[in-house]
């Protein structure tokens, strides 16, 4: 344990239950969250959010080589991991094999 870290407090044993803890009826809590729910998430919604976060990272990218003249981005940042990303799946791509890239992307 690190310096400095208090004690782990010992586990319960199997079966034994806190005193001040009131036990759950997971299924009564399962109905009530899912009837709380007032929207859900479509497909569509999805691919259009992971459209315009991939337009964002690409105009990024774009912004950089034209500052630095070059696409290597320190592979530390969002938009390193962006670039050594889309590398491996344009490598996929030209290889033929599969990839999450869409051809107007490529072109």
């Amino acid at each position: 344990m690190p310096a400095g870290c208090p004690p782990m407090p010992p586990l319960p044993a199997v079966g034994e239950v806190d005193a001040d803890v009131a036990p759950v009826d997971v299924p009564a809590l399962v109905h009530v969250l899912m009837d709380n729910m007032s929207t859900t998430i479509s497909t569509e919604t999805l691919q259009s959010e992971y459209t315009n976060e991939w337009e964002l990272r690409y105009s990024e990218l774009v912004k950089f080589q034209n500052d630095f003249g070059t696409s290597d981005v320190p592979s530390h940042s969002q938009l390193g991991h962006f670039a050594a990303r889309q590398r491996i799946e344009y490598a996929a791509f030209v290889a033929g094999n599969q990839n999450c890239l869409m051809q107007e992307r490529v072109d």
